[in-house]
């Protein structure tokens, strides 16, 4: 049964709304509407907040040594999912007793207890920062103890219960590790000390924030980046960069105390690849979050960034792209002239051609970022012949989703510029592919190239919105009125009425289709106008009130026409016996 709502018709209307075929797009919502595509990358999330900060795993056949205590607690907490119960309620009397005698081992002035103390709880934190898969194939521990999994990656329990970080914290010893990081005299002691400190950093933000706000350990970590051992180097770095991830206020504390022109300068020839890859990977976390105020150490930052987007490893490349994707993160910045003259743009461009997925996948996203600016912003890497690379995605088989859903990211903000920028789109030929990715891609790839119409037909002419509609993409907007997405209903119901308003304009102009808008004929024979009458009883109220006045506008005289019909054919049998033309004429008039 119809749900077009009756009453009212089209008719005398034609005229008020011939040449308004394209209403005019709201500059500030156009660019709202491109910058929601990316909070995911400015956004800190707690599904990333481990991603950004560095884990220690036992490697050394000496870490492996099962310590007394810690391979218990990984015991217990077997033990405790077979009891549904949290993994606090078994650590035993002799395990806590075990953790208060290590504190006052520390505390000690015995050298010989401080250091068997501080390899403790060196260990002890590690299971709680412990990678996943390298535990014993039929369980999985990781999460600070916190989750368990199976050998498929499925969750087998979770607990919110006390893990070994919160419990080391609670011991009272994160003072005298801090303490001992200071100790140049006593190295055995200093290195246990770092190393555990990066175990706590790595935990929750609250496991972070104890380090940074109870106890200062920023002054002193960032004094142990001038250590002669390089290895105590490496851990102070892992450290900042760790607590530099956790929040924009965090960051602003390691850099307030000078931490990046040292990081920098171990960003050299003469440092061992580990050190570049950490040194790299901290130094894209002091970008991260709120973006950063361009001072003399950011600019300094910045011509190392350039200088690692040639290095000739992957995890640089990718750590140096991470750190420009934050950097390009905020709107606000004028930092795409400042790299511009620099080579950055066409780097980043170039890097969209790298073998390795990682770091074309991060290079599309700084990109993203870019083109989420100003029109002027997006017309610098358009200069710079990324269209082309976008359409090589779009046409190749071997991307996955991830970079065709990018891909179709970096076209949106493109097209939803000024006429020359949407005209410069269709001129390379990206609409057919994507329109294909349209029809045929997972549903995120979907979701972006909805997004390129949309833009496209809100930004675009007349000329350039009929070409968009006559590729072949209304069926597959139409199909996508049926999904669960909120928003990619409403953004393709938009689509649709922004191309049956052209379709409405050359039908008052006289097409050659008989006076039919085409479009609104197309919707209908691919079953969309069933769909639009659906979402008359969308519970989302912007897309019921556009389903409605969608049907009022361009079907609603389809059937006002039809009861005239119906009429007329009423009055034909009546009169057909006196005038048969009568009847001909009637059938002329319906079509």
């Amino acid at each position: 049964m119809s749900l077009r709502p009756g009453g009212g018709g089209r008719r005398g209307r034609g005229e008020a709304r011939r040449g308004k075929y394209k209403k005019g797009v709201d500059l500030v919502e156009a660019r709202r509407r491109r910058e929601e595509g990316f909070v995911e990358i400015r956004k800190d999330k707690r599904g990333d907040s481990l991603s950004r900060k560095r884990r220690l795993v036992f490697s050394s056949s000496e870490d492996s040594v099962n310590i007394q205590g810690a391979e218990s607690i990984y015991q217990g907490s077997l033990a405790c999912h077979r009891h549904g119960v949290g993994i606090s309620a078994e650590f035993s009397e002799d395990e806590m007793e075990k953790i208060s005698e290590m504190a006052l081992w520390l505390c000690s002035e015995d050298q010989a207890q401080q250091i068997k103390a501080s390899t403790y709880f060196r260990k002890i934190t590690s299971l709680g920062v412990r990678d996943p898969y390298s535990l014993p194939p039929s369980l999985h521990l990781c999460s600070y103890l916190k989750c368990i999994y199976q050998s498929d990656g499925s969750l087998l329990f979770h607990s919110e219960e006390t893990g070994p970080i919160d419990l080391v914290i609670k011991a009272g010893v994160v003072p005298r590790l801090v303490h001992f990081i200071s100790r140049n005299d006593l190295q055995a002691q200093q290195f246990e000390a770092a190393r555990t400190l990066v175990n706590i950093t790595s935990g929750t933000s609250e496991q972070t924030r104890v380090t940074v706000d109870d106890h200062d350990a920023v002054p002193n970590l960032v004094q142990l980046l001038s250590s002669q051992n390089e290895e105590l180097r490496e851990q102070a770095v892992c450290a900042l960069g760790n607590i530099a991830g956790d929040s924009s206020t965090c960051r602003d504390i390691v850099l307030a105390n000078g931490a990046l022109i040292q990081l920098i300068s171990l960003l050299n020839p003469r440092s061992k690849l580990s050190m570049l890859r950490t040194a790299s990977w901290a130094l894209s976390n002091f970008f991260r979050g709120d973006p950063v105020t361009i001072d003399y150490q950011i600019k300094s930052a910045l011509s190392v960034l350039q200088k690692l987007l040639y290095s000739n490893d992957d995890t640089i490349l990718e750590n140096a792209c991470w750190g420009l994707a934050y950097l390009f993160g905020g709107t606000e910045n004028q930092l795409v002239d400042i790299f511009d003259g620099d080579g950055v743009i066409t780097r980043l461009v170039q890097l969209l051609m790298h073998p390795s997925p990682a770091v074309k996948t991060v290079s599309l996203k700084t990109l993203a970022n870019i083109s989420a600016g100003d029109d002027s912003q997006s017309q610098v890497i358009v200069d710079k012949g990324v269209l082309s690379c976008l359409l090589q995605f779009l046409k190749s088989h071997d991307h996955n989703s991830s970079i065709r859903q990018l891909t179709g990211r970096i076209i949106s903000n493109i097209i939803a510029g000024n006429h020359s920028q949407v005209q410069l789109v269709i001129d390379s030929k990206i609409i057919p592919p994507l329109i294909s990715q349209l029809k045929h891609a997972e549903f995120n790839v979907k979701r972006e190239a909805a997004f390129v119409i949309l833009n496209a037909t809100s930004r675009g002419t007349f000329e350039q919105i009929h070409f968009i509609a006559n590729q072949g993409c209304i069926p597959s907007l139409c199909n996508l009125l049926g999904s669960l997405d909120s928003e990619v209903v409403a953004v393709c119901l938009e689509a649709l009425e922004n191309m049956l308003k052209v379709g409405e304009a050359e039908k008052e102009l006289g097409n050659e289709d008989g006076a039919v808008n085409v479009y609104a004929q197309e919707v209908d024979d691919c079953d969309g106008l069933a769909k639009i009458e659906d979402l008359q009883l969308h519970p989302h109220p912007a897309i019921s009130h556009a389903a409605i006045r969608m049907l009022e506008r361009y079907w609603e005289e389809d059937e006002d026409d039809n009861d005239g019909v119906n009429e007329a054919g009423e009055e034909d049998k009546r009169d057909e016996g006196d005038d048969g033309d009568n009847s001909a004429d009637a059938q002329t008039t319906v079509r």
